[in-house]
């Protein structure tokens, strides 16, 4: 909530400092489901269908395949847990 508060009271050209500088273990996942992380996989492989990238595309592939492992690593995790 504090995050969501900072980037409320934040001007735009201040938006993209705060997200590099805001840590990742800040931002719960607390309350997600299974199913939550699946909707996630959808959004992360309509960007094939839709052609678009954001960024550099070579590095945004990268990001892409790095972000689709980690999603795929958290479902696992939730049917070994099962």
């Amino acid at each position: 909530m504090k995050l969501i508060m900072q980037f409320q009271k934040a001007k735009k050209s201040d938006i993209g400092r705060l997200l590099m500088a805001s840590p990742v273990h800040d931002i719960s996942v607390k309350g997600m489901r299974k199913t939550h992380f699946e909707q996630l996989a959808v959004y992360a492989d309509s960007y094939k269908e839709a052609g678009w990238h954001y960024g550099n595309k070579a590095q945004f592939k990268k990001r892409h395949e790095e972000l689709v492992e980690w999603i795929d690593d958290i479902i696992l995790l939730f049917e070994h847990s099962l």
